[in-house]
């Protein structure tokens, strides 16, 4: 293994360690070298041993660039609405690998989740909500997204996540209204049935 590593970089192959995917299968770094192959290599990688885990074969994958993608990070925050099976462990495979972990700042998020201290995932409440008519208030029923962005409550999630953190800080809150009411009732629960069925709950 180790000498088609060395021809693959002798062809100007050589590529750092990102990310890579393999749907049904377990991957590890490749090659795998003493500690002092590693030290002369300086950490570069060429692709990864993958494990068939239903045949037991290890397959060799030769790449420029190679990809960990093993899920996100979110369920290390307090509150979210992804698996709690998201707990970064990919990132963190990679990161002590000795490989390149960036753009942490585009993590994925949903900007609205139903207030229910101690769930965990929090419920979902679809930005198409939103899209819908929906306005987002501060406990005093007053709307506050002008503040933040002509688009008002449709701007995108980031601009909405801040502005929600930014209301809740300056008013000592720990939570906002998603405000519907002024829209038809029937047709709201026609449109959003579990949203409708899980605040009955």
């Amino acid at each position: 293994m180790t000498e088609q590593a060395d021809k693959y970089r002798s062809q100007g192959n050589s590529g750092r360690c990102e990310q890579t995917s393999f749907n049904g299968y377990r991957s590890g770094g490749f090659p795998s070298r003493p500690e002092a192959a590693i030290e002369h290599y300086k950490y570069e990688c060429y692709g990864a041993y993958v494990l068939n885990e239903e045949t037991g074969e290890v397959h060799t994958f030769l790449s420029r660039i190679t990809v960990m993608a093993t899920g996100g990070c979110e369920a290390v925050y307090r509150n979210t609405t992804n698996p709690l099976v998201a707990t970064g462990d990919g990132i963190a495979m990679v990161y002590r690998a000795k490989g390149a972990v960036k753009d942490m700042e585009f993590i994925q998020f949903h900007p609205t989740a139903l207030y229910h201290p101690g769930d965990r995932p929090s419920f979902l409440i679809t930005e198409a909500m939103r899209g819908y008519g929906a306005v987002l208030r501060n406990l005093s029923g007053e709307e506050f997204m002008q503040k933040y962005d002509p688009r008002l409550s449709l701007a995108p999630r980031d601009i909405v996540a801040r502005a929600i953190d930014s209301e809740m800080k300056q008013r000592g809150e720990d939570h906002v209204y998603l405000d519907v009411t002024h829209k038809d009732a029937e047709e709201t629960k026609r449109h959003f049935p579990n949203i409708y069925k899980k605040c009955l709950s």
